[in-house]
């Protein structure tokens, strides 16, 4: 029988908060409390799990995959079958409004899971930001799920349901996600920018005639952070005498100049949020097995990911385009600096808690 054990909050402070324990088959795992503010590595020891637990934790993954996958295609395939019912009423507003409420459905049962059983810590700090603001969204990319943390943080300003993606085109061709993201309105992008700024331009348009709200989420980076990829940039930086980064890669900044002067032209958004991405250890990039180790017990600690966020009014952006690709290039030698900082001290600047409510049950 699985019994509850005495959690270890580490201090009595009155920030820290327990978890309850969870039982697989005869494993039983305690969910112990952080403290806020500094930074967790993995332990060097990790508990060892015999095959059957490890089988079962990679078919719980392949399951949660294969659940996201088909909730998605389901989704996407019953909204196109709604569009002839609706389109007539509503219009083309209608469906959008749709196929914003079911994509929230789904991304707010994994950012549930991710906070709430896989027992992800998500510390923010930085600007505090306004609830329900259409802005331009742009980060670093350490890990595949980067865009997971990110809706942690959409969802706590009331925008889950409003977010949109630059994409690679190829992504369209997912079953599911890539029809799914083409309904809501993301950009696909083919990396030849003659198509691109096409794309870009007929998507703005569309975000002003429907008078939608949205979070454009793009990383400027344009793939993740490896040593590898890191070494490219470096090489490439010394070349064309750019600052050469030691934590980020270097941005892309053609198509972030593009998407401000358009959204400045049509005054569609409010500002510009950057965000910085760090998880515990400083870790390039995770593994799937980190994002339901701590659930499963191969790591005895919450796993934490860091969001440091900036706002910037998009109206007080450089309006040359030149400087605007140089304001952007600053931003990243500063995120750079960041990420020293952090790695240095554990600690982000001007953290705060900011709590999600989640459904009971």
């Amino acid at each position: 029988d699985c019994s509850i054990l005495r959690l270890k909050t580490g201090t009595p402070d009155s920030s820290q908060h327990s978890a309850p324990s969870l039982c697989f088959g005869n494993i039983l795992f305690n969910m112990e409390s952080s403290q806020p503010g500094k930074a967790r590595v993995d332990p060097e020891k990790k508990p060892s799990l015999s095959m059957a637990s490890r089988l079962f934790q990679n078919l719980f993954l392949a399951f949660g995959i294969t659940y996201i996958l088909g909730c998605a295609f389901l989704l996407t395939v019953f909204c196109l079958a709604c569009i002839p019912f609706i389109l007539p009423f509503g219009g083309i507003r209608l469906v959008q409004r749709l196929a914003e409420f079911l994509a929230y459905t789904l991304w707010f049962q994994i950012v549930t899971f991710t906070e709430k059983y896989a027992g992800w810590e998500v510390n923010f700090s930085g600007d505090k930001l306004p609830p329900f603001e259409s802005v331009v969204l742009i980060s670093n990319h350490r890990w595949v799920l980067d865009w997971v943390f990110i809706f942690s943080l959409a969802a706590r300003k009331g925008r889950l349901s409003c977010v949109k993606f630059f994409v690679k085109s190829s992504v369209l061709w997912v079953p599911g996600i890539g029809q799914g993201l083409y309904v809501l309105g993301s950009v696909f992008l083919n990396r030849d920018w003659t198509k691109d700024f096409a794309s870009i331009t007929k998507a703005f348009e569309n975000l002003k005639n429907r008078k939608m709200p949205f979070w454009l989420i793009t990383f400027l980076e344009g793939t993740r952070l490896t040593p590898k990829k890191l070494q490219s940039s470096q090489e490439f930086a010394k070349k064309k005498d750019l600052p050469v980064l030691k934590h980020v890669l270097l941005p892309r900044t053609k198509g972030f100049v593009a998407t401000i002067k358009a959204l400045r032209e049509k005054k569609e958004a409010q500002a510009v949020y950057d965000v910085t991405l760090l998880y515990h250890g400083n870790r390039q990039e995770p593994s799937f097995l980190d994002f339901t180790g701590y659930l499963f017990g191969t790591i005895t600690r919450r796993p934490q990911v860091h969001l440091h966020v900036r706002r910037f009014p998009i109206d007080q952006l450089p309006t040359d385009e030149k400087a605007l690709a140089d304001w952007c290039t600053q931003i990243w030698i500063e995120k750079d600096q960041l990420v020293e900082t952090f790695m240095h001290t554990g600690k982000m600047p001007q953290a705060y808690a900011s709590s999600l409510t989640f459904p009971s049950g």
